[in-house]
């Protein structure tokens, strides 16, 4: 949630959603990525902000 591809969808079933790799899902999208591929997102980058600290 602290990542610029990041977003909230308005689908109940599905209300995480990742722009970098194409795809909403139940869970954080961070969580879903290091689920499937057993390490960190790559394409994560920060927001800028406060959200970034």
């Amino acid at each position: 949630m602290r990542c610029i591809h990041y977003y909230v969808t308005w689908e109940p079933r599905h209300p995480h959603g990742c722009r970098g790799f194409g795809f909403k899902s139940r869970e954080a999208p961070e969580w879903v990525v290091r689920e499937s591929s057993g390490a960190p997102c790559r394409l994560f980058e920060p927001r800028g902000g406060r959200e970034g600290r």
